[in-house]
């Protein structure tokens, strides 16, 4: 949740700054969050990347770029931070067939 009221904030400076570079790397939001650099970090905020993606509630690209040190990092670029959802994935997943979840519980995850 965290994570995804950070990169809202972030879109609305972005808006506010009438700002074209809205490129960021998971450094930038590990210090933005006050986390340490740690490998559970890095993890914990690159699921956070994905999951939110794929519930359709921001998108962004990846591209793999070179520091002037010669090492290779991933900046993304946030598109956008969608303040409603049609549930991506997550309703995907609840709508297949054969998937074996109850009616009512699909019925109260989808409905509610």
């Amino acid at each position: 949740m965290k994570l995804y009221l950070l990169l809202a904030e972030m879109q609305e400076r972005f808006c506010y700054m009438s700002s074209c570079d809205r490129v960021f790397t998971i450094a930038d939001l590990r210090g933005l969050l006050k986390l340490s650099k740690d490998r559970d970090n890095n993890r914990a905020i690159i699921n956070g990347l994905i999951w939110l993606k794929k519930l359709d509630l921001i998108d962004y690209t990846i591209t793999i770029e070179t520091t002037n040190l010669g090492t290779k990092v991933s900046v993304f670029e946030l598109k956008s931070v969608n303040y409603y959802t049609n549930g991506g994935e997550a309703v995907k997943y609840l709508n297949t067939e054969g998937q074996k979840i109850s009616e009512d519980l699909k019925n109260d995850l989808l409905n509610n």
